[in-house]
């Protein structure tokens, strides 16, 4: 599917496990928005420098400088990144690094979006990460070291938030039928279940799972 070549839109990389894309606009750019979506791959925005707002199953969230923003896969999401000079990394990969880190960031086991705030010295150290990532993440021979980077950065946003970051409470996660109906469609919509069937699934009547849609979804 088509990719912004400023921000993410839906994307289908085929079997690359990482995408990466650096975005710096100067202060007569144009604002930047996405439309309302989702997609099967995690998804990390390190916002360096900002004045929007993400919106995340209906609700809009303030963003500032120095942020992060991790959305798990198949999570309804948009962006905008206002006006005035911005900049921000934009990874997604595949969910599995985040599952692996489960143990030892059991903030990341719920499967909620989190907006994380770290302090000034782990900014830092996130800012170099994906730096380093960015260099690195299109060359085949460094795959590997591309998957340790971003697992780095996963860590150090982890642990910075156990004293600084917030984290967003009161946005659940989509139901886990209502996320194997978003897989469906997104696979090949073709194929996509009708309202009945997918209400089968959730065991819940069509007329809830058709609402419960049209809330997270629009």
């Amino acid at each position: 599917m088509e990719v912004s070549p400023s921000f993410e839109l839906i994307l289908d990389r085929g079997n690359t496990f990482l995408w990466t894309d650096e975005v710096r606009l100067s202060t007569d750019a144009p604002k930047r928005t996405t439309p309302v979506h989702f997609h099967p791959q995690t998804e990390l925005v390190w916002f360096r420098k900002v004045a929007g707002s993400v919106l995340l199953d209906g609700r809009s969230y303030p963003l500032r400088d120095r942020q992060a923003v991790l959305l798990p896969s198949m999570q309804v999401h948009a962006f905008d990144t206002g006006t005035g000079p911005r900049s921000w990394v934009l990874l997604q990969f595949e969910p599995y690094l985040v599952e692996s880190l489960h143990e030892e960031a059991p903030q990341l086991a719920g499967g909620s979006p989190l907006i994380l705030s770290p302090d000034p010295e782990a900014s830092a150290r996130i800012d170099f990460l994906c730096d380093w990532l960015c260099a690195i993440s299109t060359l085949p021979d460094r795959v590997r070291e591309a998957q340790q980077v971003t697992t780095l950065i996963l860590v150090a946003l982890m642990a910075a938030s156990s004293t600084v970051g917030t984290s967003i409470h009161s946005v659940r996660p989509h139901p886990l039928p209502l996320r194997d109906a978003l897989r469906r469609i997104h696979a090949d919509p073709r194929t996509a279940p009708t309202v009945s069937e997918a209400a089968r699934t959730a065991r819940v009547t069509d007329a809830h799972f058709s609402r419960t849609f049209k809330a997270r979804i629009g």
